[in-house]
């Protein structure tokens, strides 16, 4: 009994091993599929591996093309907020009141500081870029583009370094003239027409005080040749207020003759200011005039000109070269997204 029981457990086991014919097609498709694809992975990752320098100057290429457009997209900014701010200028300036002095201060002062914020940031985004190409080992055959790109971003920062310098003087010069003398009044025409001769007087002293300061402070900045003479005529407005000031106080600080044929104190002072307006009237035009050259946007696109020129050089260079990249092969093939990104990566 237990030699039949053996028997019959043997028997059970060989029925169980053996395979039929379908079975055994299984396990050959089965082999097949494997096979497959490890062929299949194997010319894909050899294909990579091969097209790996083709893929990385492509992505370089690419990178870089991008990074100059979105720095023609940050001049285009600037030059905008150049011609808003030159509107704002003309128009301020067109009123010629002293009630619009502060006001026309305040804007002009925020519109620079825009500008300088807009300036900085383009050159802090270039540092960082040059940074990046010069700490990496460009792509095979790249060499020569990486250092035109490097040497453009250069020329670039000098260009920028040259306008942020224009810029930050204007903004000096509103800072050491200040919102009283932002626009080039002789005085608040409000007083003379109440006749008093004291508040006459403390306008003046206060006036006095105010072109003391900035007189001292202008007198510490050195103007680019550009501005020069924006510069001498903020000058000479300011001298000339002084001097008014000086002979209309001279003035009131006099009595009024016993005479009544002869004009008051107050008379002669305004006089005195009616000269003075007749050659305020042409220094008004002129500081208007190069006020308004400093925001122009035709002479600011010639800044940008150069360098907007040699980026679109480097743009059509680079277009080039990625358009005479031989085609890849593995990026061809029908297969998932994530898949093809598992080989090339």
């Amino acid at each position: 009994m237990q030699v039949q029981s053996y028997r019959h457990y043997l028997d059970s086991l060989d029925k169980k091993t053996n395979t039929g014919p379908l079975g055994k097609i299984l396990l050959f498709a089965g082999f097949v599929i494997l096979m497959m694809v490890g062929i299949t992975s194997g010319i894909i990752y050899y294909e990579s591996k091969k097209e790996a320098p083709i893929r990385k100057q492509a992505a370089y290429l690419q990178n870089t093309s991008n990074i100059l457009a979105s720095q023609n997209q940050s001049i285009d900014e600037i030059l905008s907020s150049f011609q808003v701010a030159g509107a704002k200028v003309q128009l301020v300036d067109s009123l010629k009141e002293s009630s619009a002095a502060a006001s026309g201060f305040f804007i002009s002062l925020d519109d620079l500081e825009r500008s300088l914020s807009k300036l900085e940031s383009m050159e802090k985004n270039i540092q960082n870029t040059k940074l990046t190409l010069n700490s990496s080992i460009p792509p095979e055959n790249l060499s020569g583009p990486n250092s035109d790109v490097i040497t453009f971003f250069s020329n670039t920062q000098n260009s920028l370094g040259e306008i942020y310098t224009e810029q930050s003087f204007i903004r000096d010069v509103l800072y050491a003239s200040g919102p009283s003398f932002y626009l080039p009044v002789l005085t608040d025409e409000t007083i003379w027409k109440e006749n008093n001769k004291d508040e006459i007087i403390n306008y003046y002293k206060d006036v006095k005080t105010q072109t003391d300061e900035s007189l001292k402070s202008l007198s510490k900045l050195t103007p680019p040749e550009l501005y020069k003479s924006y510069f001498d005529t903020q000058i000479t407005y300011v001298t000339l207020l002084v001097n008014v000031s000086d002979k209309i106080l001279n003035i009131l600080s006099q009595k009024d003759s016993t005479n009544p044929e002869e004009p008051t104190q107050l008379e002669k002072a305004y006089q005195q200011l009616i000269i003075a307006k007749k050659e305020n009237e042409k220094l008004a035009n002129t500081l208007l005039a190069e006020k308004t050259k400093i925001f122009d946007i035709t002479r600011n696109l010639q800044k940008f000109e150069k360098i907007k020129t040699q980026q679109n050089l480097l743009l059509t260079n680079l277009q080039q070269k990625y358009e005479s990249l031989p085609p890849t092969k593995i990026d061809k093939l029908p297969l998932p997204q994530k898949v093809l990104d598992f080989f090339t990566n």
